[in-house]
């Protein structure tokens, strides 16, 4: 699953997890975005899941989460897994 990276770049975003994947990308897993000039109570946790190429830079997604989520951990496991445990969405803890 790839958009268009000509374009696309990261949102600002807490509470997600990163990890560095084959030694080539930078994963970014989840979290919470931040909007320029959006109250926090209107903020939403993200399902996504961003890859960035360390040595050009360009960002592409991922995957996806099977639900939004922040303030988890998260680990890469043999460079073939990625586990996610424990975190928010925002209404209830996991």
């Amino acid at each position: 699953m790839t958009l268009d990276e000509s374009e696309m770049s990261l949102p600002m975003m807490e509470m997600h997890s990163a990890h560095v994947l084959g030694g080539t990308h930078l994963l970014l897993i989840g979290g919470r975005k931040l909007e320029t000039g959006q109250p926090l109570a209107n903020i939403a946790f993200s399902d996504d899941i961003y890859s960035v190429e360390l040595a050009s830079g360009k960002v592409s997604l991922f995957g996806r989460l099977p639900t939004a989520l922040g303030s988890h951990v998260s680990a890469i496991v043999d460079d073939q897994f990625l586990v996610v445990y424990g975190g928010t969405n925002g209404l209830r803890f996991f």
